[in-house]
């Protein structure tokens, strides 16, 4: 079957309609779907749930029961004793230092300590 010359010839109304659907429709979906889902989001924000868990320490045995052992590392705390971070974590510039450690007393001892104090 052929088809007439006006079906097929290129005019000016062709090329418009061709930069429509094949350039400009798909950048203005783009965009659209961009600004569409931003109106999404800002009506499905999750809340945010934080849990703060804070430790109670444990005094070591040659402190007194008020004050706990401040320590760097685990090799500042006594035997039984590891250092953990209690609290939020502080950083002083000027020390260069975390504050919030402090001693506390182990509750099991498990194999990979064995492993590591042989």
């Amino acid at each position: 079957m052929k088809l007439p010359k006006s079906f097929i010839t290129v005019t000016p109304l062709s090329k418009t309609i061709a930069l429509v659907l094949f350039i400009i429709f798909p950048i203005c979906a783009f965009f659209y779907g961009r600004y569409y889902q931003q109106l999404i989001d800002k009506g499905n924000q999750p809340k945010i749930i934080v849990e703060y868990k804070y430790q109670k320490p444990i005094s070591s045995p040659s402190q007194t029961t008020k004050s706990t052992t401040s320590c760097q590392s685990n090799f500042d705390c006594p035997a039984g004793y590891y250092c953990t971070r209690i609290g939020p974590i502080v950083y002083d510039s000027i020390t260069k230092k975390t504050s919030g450690l402090t001693c506390q007393k182990k509750l099991r001892n498990t194999s990979l300590d064995n492993n590591l104090t042989k």
